[in-house]
């Protein structure tokens, strides 16, 4: 089997009919992300609970912010959404139907029609 790479990066400004959409985070936000997470997941997880918690933590509590990180970076991240054909990707043979080589298609690699 013989590979070509066609690699392409995921952009927002990619052409398509639904490009990708990324939402970045940054080191400063995610220090105050990670301090509202702590504090959601503490006491249970009943909507009341986690408001509760999450208010305590605001008004009572010691927030994480980015300023307890070292140089006041916190953790950063980006949340995408996309389709299966978003950039650099390989096919599964089911992909262009229900059928390979005259048997089921895979959705893996299985098969090499």
């Amino acid at each position: 089997m013989r590979l070509i790479d066609l690699s392409l990066p995921i952009s927002a400004a990619s052409p398509q009919p639904d490009p990708p959409r990324i939402r970045r985070v940054s080191h400063r936000q995610g220090g105050l992300w990670l301090g509202l997470g702590a504090a959601a997941c503490r006491g249970g997880n009943r909507p009341w609970a986690l408001l509760r918690n999450i208010l305590r933590h605001w008004l009572f509590g010691q927030r994480v912010t980015a300023r307890h990180f070292p140089e006041g970076m916190g953790l950063a991240w980006e949340e995408m959404r996309c389709d299966t054909h978003a950039g650099t990707h390989l096919d599964a043979p089911w992909h262009f139907g229900p059928l390979c080589a005259g048997r089921p298609a895979q959705r893996g690699p299985k098969c090499q029609g």
